[in-house]
């Protein structure tokens, strides 16, 4: 399988169950490969660009501040891919739980797992990824006092998140005024989708024992690329449906539901009063697309909303660079970064 999140299964599963050894019963465990297994293997295994897990070896060699000897090494491998797989998992249950949340119809090329298997299937599957993660975390035999410094970060990321997603559930974007919109989207933004990747990049330096300091800096180096990340998704909303993809669908899905995003905050940011309620006028005829296309043309809005968020992006590689200062660990770091950056901006 491609997922790098472990499914348990066999001896592990039936001790995890608390089941008979010899005699397990047949019929719990088919109900449980029906109803959790099956769909969460269907979600894991699509295609995703593992970015935030990437950033746990990245923060782990910020923190370490030199190369580790070849044995060392190893054990480092095994340590930043078990915080890895912890990050993808919390990543993996986000997206099914904001599928849930916005009735999303597409995810990773395919059906949401809400449509596919319901959503009581889906929501239990999400939410078991939540506690995936800490039990895996917990696995890793970690020091206790390096430990307990995940847990706490592990459980504070949650906590933001949720808030992150109550922003963006709990009011419609175009009922908010105007001056206020920006704010309101941003902090959605930063909440929902900053932290993950704050996360990843912490718990890798948490991991190598570094100091408050070095935590909170990656912490802020993390939150700002996962915002870049946000805002470079949130453009692809606007994009042309081709009619052979099939996650055509989700096209203008922030803009049909009215949520939070880097569209809605960069309309609320650039335009006039008066061109925001144009804006807002155009997006109230959806599903009919054409007085949308029309202002969106005239405007060049999709181009002058990815330069501003490509700047954004810069902003967030300088202060990077100027934040960690030099050496051998720093440079390596922020090749790396660059190379995620890359990604993030399909440049």
């Amino acid at each position: 399988m491609n997922h790098r999140v472990h499914i348990p299964t066999g001896d592990q599963l039936i001790e995890l169950l608390g089941l008979p050894e010899k005699a397990a019963p047949e019929a719990v465990l088919a109900a449980i490969d029906t109803a959790l297994h099956g769909p969460l293997v269907d979600f894991l295994n699509r295609p995703g660009k593992t970015l935030r897990g990437q950033m746990v070896k990245i923060g782990y060699g910020l923190a370490l501040g030199a190369d580790a000897g070849d044995q060392s090494r190893e054990m480092t491998r095994i340590l930043c891919d078990g915080l890895s797989n912890c990050v993808e998992a919390l990543h993996a249950g986000s997206l099914i739980v904001d599928d849930i949340e916005d009735d999303s119809e597409v995810r990773r090329g395919q059906p949401t797992l809400h449509r596919r298997y319901g959503v009581a299937i889906a929501l239990n599957a999400g939410n078991w990824l939540y506690f995936r993660a800490l039990h895996h975390l917990l696995s890793l035999n970690m020091r206790a006092d390096i430990e307990r410094r995940c847990i706490d970060l592990l459980n504070r990321t949650l906590l933001r998140a949720h808030y992150g997603q109550a922003i963006d559930v709990g009011m419609p974007i175009d009922a908010c005024e105007q001056a206020e919109a920006y704010d309101l989207c941003m902090t959605a933004i930063r909440l929902k989708s900053g932290t993950l990747t704050s996360l990843a990049l912490s718990l890798g330096g948490a991991a190598a024992s570094g100091g408050d300091d070095c935590l909170i800096l990656l912490e802020r180096i993390g939150e700002r690329l996962g915002t870049a990340l946000q805002l470079f998704d949130d453009l692809r909303n606007l994009e042309r449906p081709d009619p052979h993809d099939p996650t055509r669908s989700k096209r203008l899905e922030d803009l049909y539901q009215r949520r939070p995003s880097w569209i809605w905050a960069f309309a609320a940011r650039t335009l006039s009063p008066r061109d925001y309620s144009d804006f807002k006028d155009a997006v109230r005829q959806l599903p009919d697309e054409t007085l949308l296309h029309d202002w969106l043309t005239r405007r060049q809005f999709k181009q002058s909303a990815a330069d501003a968020a490509r700047a954004y992006l810069d902003e967030t590689l300088s202060f990077a660079r100027d934040a960690l200062g030099e050496g051998p660990a720093v440079e390596t770091a922020i090749g790396r970064i660059q190379a995620v950056s890359k990604m993030i901006s399909g440049a």
